[in-house]
């Protein structure tokens, strides 16, 4: 078998990856200046790097990564034993907007996230997010099979 990865995005957010596209434009513009380096340094550190979890089922480990402008990639295996479990937990977010008419518009996003249980079965990371519950029971119970640790639900505020 071989290595499952799950991206998890930029871990700046994107008003920051913007602005390192924005600085690598303006360094390969202005390529022939000194400072043209430094913005090309930080345009790569802030458009290219990249978060997420690696799981190697032949081995049952998982490794959170952090992977700076796409060439050097830190984190460390942890077995799989640590965790208590995998659960799929439900996410609610609520971003409301306000005008100057004195209007409130709230819009609410549903989101299904993939999370390993530490040993007392509280969500310790976050594997993935999913739009709609059916993909992410799969994902759970791919991942449960391939690190032999069970699947959790949430059952009067606990997972079991």
């Amino acid at each position: 078998m071989k290595d499952t990865r799950y991206n998890g995005g930029s871990p700046f957010g994107m008003p920051l990856v913007a602005a390192g596209f924005l600085f690598l434009a303006t360094g390969v513009l202005f390529i022939r200046q000194p400072a043209a380096w430094v913005l090309l340094a930080a345009g790569l550190l802030l458009a290219l790097t990249k978060t997420g979890i690696r799981v190697d089922p032949v081995n049952r480990r998982i490794r959170s990564y952090t992977r700076f402008a796409g060439l050097i990639t830190v984190g460390r295996w942890i077995p799989a034993c640590d965790f208590g479990g995998i659960a799929v937990v439900p996410l609610k977010t609520v971003t409301v907007t306000h005008s100057l008419s004195n209007r409130q518009l709230a819009q609410t996003d549903c989101w299904q996230a993939l999370y390993l249980l530490d040993k007392a079965r509280k969500p310790s990371r976050l594997v993935k997010k999913f739009r709609n519950r059916a993909p992410a029971d799969q994902a759970a119970d791919t991942l449960s099979r391939q690190l032999e640790i069970p699947v959790c639900t949430l059952q009067g505020g606990k997972y079991h």
